[in-house]
């Protein structure tokens, strides 16, 4: 079972979805060419994956939602139907200290819902103030440049350790 979703679309590819107890969350795939050092590929099929809660009534509290992953699973699957060569980078919101939480929901969704076309990639980023982000590099098996792509951003991540 799943939400209706709305494709709002805009300069951050975005959903939009109500649930029973009137949640709303944006989901975006924000143009973030920025994310993948690579030569010779298109960095407009570079997007950040976001899921961000737009609004929430006072009185609902965040819980477990079983219709949320099914939803965001049907609005990833859509979107990769419209950019199919695209690279989706997603890393965990930390401003609440629950980046692994979300991390580990993140990645259950996706061992529930992959049908075996996508592999993802995980590493943690560590800022100078030792701040660690959870992040996921996700491509599609199909994807005609999926060395290079997978490269650059083995080297993205590299470069960054190396900044530290």
């Amino acid at each position: 079972m799943t939400y209706n979703f709305e494709f709002i679309g805009g300069l951050n590819n975005s959903y939009t979805i109500v649930t029973k107890s009137d949640v709303i969350y944006e989901i975006k795939f924000k143009p973030s060419n920025y994310l993948l050092n690579t030569d010779n590929f298109n960095d407009q099929l570079i997007f950040e994956f976001v899921i961000e809660v737009l609004y929430k009534p006072v009185n609902i509290a965040l819980t477990l939602d079983k219709q949320i992953g099914p939803t965001i699973n049907i609005i990833f699957l859509e979107f990769y139907l419209l950019f199919n060569e695209s690279v989706t980078v997603y890393i965990c919101d930390s401003a609440d200290g629950k980046q692994f939480i979300r991390k580990r929901k993140f990645d259950h969704w996706f061992e529930e819902f992959n049908d075996n076309s996508f592999v993802k990639f995980d590493d943690i980023l560590v800022d100078k103030n030792k701040n660690e982000f959870p992040i996921a590099f996700i491509i599609k098996k199909s994807n005609p440049n999926f060395q290079k792509i997978t490269q650059g951003f083995l080297q993205t991540l590299n470069d960054s350790k190396d900044e530290k």
